[in-house]
């Protein structure tokens, strides 16, 4: 060999590692640029067809507005009240017995009417209230003051 090619061998042994590092940066270097060339591409793509369906399902979407005319109901309505309140009426008369008539089983009797056989008066039938405290005491554990008592005098009488 000649003396030319020898020096360049030696040369290229020497500086061997610094060339394979320079080759393996730029490899790396040329992977990173393709990886975020292809990333970019996708993300470019995927969006594209993103705007386009959105686009298309705004064109479709049309906005539909429907209006009642109420009225007709607002009329049967207040008519069906009207006509509840006059059966009502209508019940609570027929359910009045006439004079010398007895009522009707579950009824009270009128005023000044005695009750049927076998019917409890209704003074007997309804319980008997409890009595509030007489002037001076003081109301029972829980209950409330007497309306006219002002509520620095009932704590005053509780305790």
């Amino acid at each position: 060999m000649s003396q030319k090619k020898v020096d360049r061998y030696k040369e290229e042994k020497a500086n061997r590692s610094k060339i394979i590092r320079k080759e393996k940066r730029t490899l790396l270097l040329e992977k990173l640029i393709a990886s975020l060339v292809g990333i970019g591409l996708i993300i470019w793509v995927g969006f594209s067809i993103y705007n386009k369906a959105n686009e298309m399902a705004e064109a479709s979407r049309e906005v539909v507005s429907t209006q009642f005319n109420v009225a007709a109901l607002d009329n049967y309505s207040s008519s069906l009240t009207a006509e509840e309140e006059l059966s009502q009426e209508t019940l609570a008369e027929d359910e009045t017995p006439a004079e010398g008539e007895a009522p009707a089983e579950g009824e009270t009797p009128a005023e000044g009417e005695a009750p049927a056989e076998g019917e409890i008066p209704a003074e007997e039938e309804a319980p008997a209230e409890e009595e509030a405290p007489a002037e001076g005491e003081a109301p029972a554990e829980g209950e409330a003051p007497a309306e006219d008592e002002a509520p620095a005098e009932a704590a005053e009488k509780a305790e």
